[in-house]
């Protein structure tokens, strides 16, 4: 084997590091960005029909930013402890009640807050008694839902709350309605339409109201008929609006413990999963073309020697790789030493040290004496024929 030429090791795993280092940086600084986009896009936009924090045609985002520029403090209330705001000053908007599961102990306070409560109907099948509409009360879709309601007529105990009088004697009118509720013969109402009215007051709870032209308030139809000017008056009585929409029942502390996690933070997640998957598929080591190599091939002796004693220290067969590294050592000096094919190991070890100009006996354990009944002795061994091996390289050089 030759020693005239040696290849440069080390440039390819540093290549390979810093390859590794700028493709993790841009992973990290990728995973950061789309983190935060993710969680702007979530907080101004979260998809669901009527939220106030919706910009789809089905969302409410339009109307509560109107309601915002009026000085209206509109809250998107989601939990049971931002129901306990409710009082006197303030309007509560509630998102269909068949979807919104109060608790009994929540919904009996608050009716009992002073709070000017709008059940917004976007369904049917909800509880009208529990909320004092009457037990004969009930809802009815209309024939075709892009119809506006009719211009009603006041009636006789007149329309509350009193800031919707003057839009219903002026002939407003709501579109597309949804739903109407067929009204008890004295209840109070607005908007009347083909079966019932859009706005009817509870007959237990006077400051409880039943809207049912829920679609006029999305950002899609805000701006036809009458719809902003009715929403404005409806709900900028106060001045704090609780917008309840996709609401968590219960204790929000027992959600959180369940180790559920937000919208954004899983789709963080699986972004980073994704991107540590590329990152392996990348620096992953593929198989490719053959490259032809010319031969031989040209390595230095003492790395030989080294990677022949990794080899055999890997495998535990010690003794055997000590007989390599010394018959190996002594192979390539042979011819140059003068030594015959039937030397005896003190001729060897008379001739290394000579030409080394070092101690024979320290040769002879060496090159043959030296019991190896450990890693640590082969390790030494292998530095000792690496030494013996630097002293004929400086020798010929």
């Amino acid at each position: 084997m030759s020693t005239t030429h040696a290849t440069d090791a080390s440039a390819a795993p540093a290549h390979r590091l810093r390859t590794g280092i700028i493709l993790g940086v841009v992973i990290a600084v990728l995973a950061i960005a789309a983190g935060i986009a993710n969680m702007m896009l979530s907080t101004r936009n979260d998809h669901r029909p009527y939220s106030p924090a919706s910009l789809d045609p089905n969302g409410g985002g339009a109307l509560a930013q109107l309601l915002t520029d009026a000085g209206v403090d509109v809250v998107h209330a989601q939990t049971a402890a931002d129901l306990k705001r409710a009082n006197a000053t303030t309007t509560v908007l509630l998102i269909d009640p068949m979807e919104i599961e109060l608790e009994e102990e929540d919904a009996n306070a608050l009716k009992e807050s002073g709070a000017t409560i709008i059940l917004l109907g976007t369904s049917s099948w909800w509880s009208r008694d529990a909320w004092g509409f009457g037990e004969d009360a009930w809802t009815s879709a209309l024939a075709r839902e892009d119809e506006p309601a009719a211009k009603s007529q006041v009636s006789a105990r007149s329309c509350t709350p009193a800031t919707l009088v003057e839009a219903d004697a002026d002939g407003s009118t709501l579109g597309p309605v949804s739903q109407v509720m067929v009204r008890a013969q004295n209840q109070s109402h607005c908007f009347d339409a083909t079966y019932g009215s859009a706005w009817i007051q509870s007959e237990r709870y006077p400051q409880v109201f039943y809207f049912g032209a829920a679609t006029a308030l999305t950002n899609q139809y805000l701006g036809e008929f009458d719809n902003a000017g009715v929403a404005m008056r409806a709900l900028s009585q106060h001045p704090t609006l609780l917008w309840v929409e996709g609401y968590t029942p219960g204790d929000v502390s027992a959600l959180a413990a369940t180790g559920k996690l937000p919208a954004w933070l899983f789709l963080a997640f699986v972004a980073a999963v994704a991107s540590g998957a590329w990152f392996m598929l990348v620096s992953a080591r593929r198989f490719g073309k053959l490259v032809a190599e010319p031969l031989p091939v040209a390595v230095p002796a003492e790395e030989a020697n080294t990677g022949r004693a990794r080899l055999y220290r890997t495998n535990r067969d010690l003794a055997h790789a000590a007989r390599v590294l010394r018959s190996a050592f002594i192979a390539r000096h042979a011819q140059r030493l003068g030594l015959a094919a039937n030397a005896t190991p003190t001729e060897v070890a008379l001739a290394v040290a000579s030409a080394c100009h070092g101690d024979p006996e320290a040769v002879m354990r060496t090159l043959y004496t030296q019991p190896i009944d450990t890693q640590t002795d082969l390790a030494q061994l292998a530095s000792a024929v690496g030494d013996l091996e630097k002293e004929f390289t400086h020798d010929r050089s």
